[in-house]
């Protein structure tokens, strides 16, 4: 769709918008390489300003996004979670307390050891957590599991986030 159209990228990352301009000698093999790779389609790259590149600066605000998973759903399974019922009875670092969440009717198991409620999530919903908010921009490992932690919660979360 790009090939043999003339365009323009606008980025917050300046350094790339010189890379170009650069003398090619002081590229590393590996950033050769991907400049290689962009320029088959633009060399045309431009800066603009992180707060004035609205559109991705909206991108980047994965908050306003519904929930990766069904609440109503993860409410039921929580009910039944062998896992979550020996944290309850056997303590944990977690605060578990049962809340309503927004886009929940059911309330839900979560911690609120942290200023933000963080639901429990069950073994079930773990993966699809994971994947969802994965797929948004493709993070890094630890970035990822950041992303999970601040808005999840189960047991070795950032773990099981590092092996998939």
């Amino acid at each position: 769709m790009l090939e043999a159209r003339h365009f323009t990228v606008y980025t917050d990352h300046k350094p790339i918008s010189f890379a170009f301009h650069a003398r090619k000698s002081n590229c590393s093999p590996r950033q050769y390489r991907h400049l290689d790779y962009i320029a088959q389609f633009t060399t045309d790259i431009r800066h603009i300003s992180g707060k004035d590149n609205v559109v991705a600066d909206t991108l980047s605000r994965i908050e306003a996004l519904e929930a990766p998973i069904d609440l109503e759903a993860l409410a039921k399974s929580q009910a039944s979670d062998p896992e979550l019922e020996k944290l309850i009875k056997e303590g944990s670092s977690l605060r578990l307390e049962k809340l309503t969440v927004p886009g929940s009717r059911t309330p839900l198991y979560c911690d609120v050891s942290t200023p933000t409620a963080r639901p429990f999530v069950t073994k079930f919903f773990r993966k699809q957590v994971f994947k969802t908010l994965h797929s948004l921009s493709h993070p890094g490992v630890n970035e990822t599991a950041k992303l999970v932690a601040e808005r999840f919660v189960w047991p070795k979360v950032k773990k099981d986030c590092r092996e998939w």
